[in-house]
């Protein structure tokens, strides 16, 4: 399974076209799935991952009300994209005003998936990064065996 790291400022063109960094584009082909995220960013899933999801996701008995909820709010707005020769990928409108991104994006690696959010959403939650923060964030992972 890939993993991803670090972060990464861009900016949408004209036609709403941003690129994915070739650093993670390597990892994760030329075409994916781009859906609302947490937090107001968008995520966005390789093949492998997708594939993984969409197992088991399909063994969900149909008489699982709730599940069938939030399978429903995770696909609404799932939008496959493909990059072109440079990496550009159009940015769906929809998605675009989800995570009110204007012009300014900033790509994340998010662990085995890509986080897409507006530089002014990132930076707002991000101003009060302090070592202590941090350390609470690793210590909420210690309950995922991490």
């Amino acid at each position: 399974m890939n993993c991803f790291y670090g972060n990464y400022g861009y900016q949408l063109d004209a036609k709403n076209r941003m690129r994915m960094p070739s650093k993670f584009r390597a990892d994760m082909g030329k075409e994916y799935l781009i859906t609302l995220g947490a937090g107001g960013c968008l995520i966005v899933l390789h093949q492998q991952l997708l594939e993984t999801l969409n197992q088991k996701m399909s063994q969900l008995p149909l008489t699982d009300v709730e599940g069938s909820k939030a399978i429903r709010a995770f696909t609404a707005f799932g939008e496959n994209v493909e990059c072109d020769e440079q990496g550009r990928f159009i940015l769906p409108q929809e998605l675009k005003k989800y995570a009110k991104i204007d012009k300014d994006v900033r790509i994340v690696g998010a662990g085995n998936k890509v986080e897409i959010w507006s530089q002014e959403v990132w930076t707002a939650n991000n101003k009060e990064f302090t070592i202590e923060s941090y350390e609470n964030a690793l210590d909420g992972l210690s309950k995922y065996g991490i």
